[in-house]
């Protein structure tokens, strides 16, 4: 590889460091300058179809969508810039597995143990101006478990489609960190996801053993309370969520094509909100909550059926595509890891926070890339950019 390639692959490990925390001005920065090194040291061209793109195109619909919001003043032109990091990090994932589709699934994996790096020595209290934030480096502990999530999926992967023995020590570590955060729903889309390695009974098994490492966690971490907490509408947590699931519902009925305006819920829904405790009056201290506690009737609330269908169709076709091909493990990899992330934003609204966003959108390229580089025909117009197939 020449200078350039070492450089785009430092430049890349670099923007994964920065994105384990705040992927902000420094995320943006450090995509920008992996993007044109990248290019630069690319050792072959990019295809042809690089823009042809179910997640670029997704985005740009999406991006249409809050163009039209901004014209009829119901969101400022400035929320166009967290669509355009998305778009960055998906063009940054994709060109690092187009470069390096061998390299993907050892990449994941030091990725995974820095995971699991910052969280145990964040537990430990080691920060000391390197990990400023007291969720570990985060920004809160729901983001914590979903990289934790991500580590245990990757680790587990190795574990399984490579017979890799050592892995199962930071795979079971994992799962204790993450049993510890109390997050019942990101636990849950974890053991869902590594379904996707069940291909013979000893991967059952696997999944069994790690299900089992769960629990016991839960029991020693003292989350148990957490994890049979009722779902009832008495309970605090379970109130909020019905609160703003019916504020996003309503301002679903009055927009239900353009939305009520990208990164505007909050105080859209508020009236909405304010009806709803009127009509079931609770005892405890009312919690304003952000956005909708789950990304369909989020993003259904802020941009009607054209936004989310944008978004379905950027998140849908990637994972139906590497679903198909999970035979392969680098997809299996990256179809579970899809898996997990939507069945997490069931419960939680992150799709354009910082490194979350980072996270996601990387991921997303990494699968199309990933895909069209072990499909050449794609680019040679043989298949529907779109959809993918083996």
């Amino acid at each position: 590889m020449n200078f350039l390639g070492h450089l785009s692959t430092a430049l890349t490990a670099a923007l994964a460091l920065a994105c384990l925390f705040k992927a902000g001005w420094v995320g943006s920065v450090a995509v920008a300058a992996g993007l044109v090194v990248l290019w630069a040291g690319a050792t072959r061209k990019l295809p042809a179809g690089f823009f042809r793109d179910p997640v670029f195109f997704g985005l740009t619909c999406f991006a249409a969508v809050v163009l039209a919001q901004s014209a009829l003043g119901r969101t400022s032109p400035a929320t166009l810039g967290a669509i355009g990091n998305a778009a960055a990090f998906w063009a940054l994932g994709k060109l690092v597995a187009l470069q390096f589709p061998t390299k993907l699934l050892s990449g994941w994996k030091i990725f995974s143990l820095l995971v699991l790096l910052v969280v145990v020595l964040g537990w430990m209290g080691v920060y000391g101006g390197i990990f400023p934030d007291p969720a570990l480096g985060f920004a809160n502990i729901t983001r914590t478990a979903l990289f934790l999530a991500s580590a245990i999926l990757v680790m587990l992967g190795h574990a399984l489609a490579r017979q890799q023995l050592p892995a199962w020590g930071p795979t079971l570590i994992l799962a204790g960190l993450l049993a510890a955060t109390g997050r019942r729903a990101t636990v849950l889309a974890a053991l869902v996801a590594a379904l996707v390695w069940v291909r013979r009974p000893v991967h059952a098994a696997a999944v069994g053993i790690l299900a089992a490492a769960l629990a016991t966690a839960v029991l020693l971490s003292g989350q148990m309370d957490r994890f049979t907490q009722s779902f009832e509408l008495t309970s605090p947590s379970t109130y909020e969520r019905v609160a703003v699931w019916f504020a996003a519902m309503h301002l679903f009925e009055e927009h239900p094509f353009l939305g009520c305006g990208f990164k505007t819920f909050k105080t859209q829904a508020a009236p909405a909100v304010e009806e709803f405790r009127k009509r079931h009056p609770a005892d405890h201290t009312p919690e304003r909550l952000g956005d909708a506690h789950n990304i369909v009737l989020h993003l259904a609330a802020e941009t009607g059926v054209l936004g989310l269908a944008a978004m379905l169709i950027a998140w849908g076709l990637p994972i139906r595509s590497a679903w198909r091909r999970r035979d392969d493990p680098t997809a299996a990899l990256l179809a579970s890891l899809g898996i997990l992330f939507v069945l997490h934003l069931q419960l939680h609204v992150q799709i354009f926070s910082s490194n979350i966003a980072a996270l996601m959108f990387t991921t997303l390229g990494h699968t199309m890339g990933y895909l069209h580089a072990s499909t050449p025909a794609l680019h040679r117009g043989l298949a529907h950019p779109l959809a993918p197939r083996q």
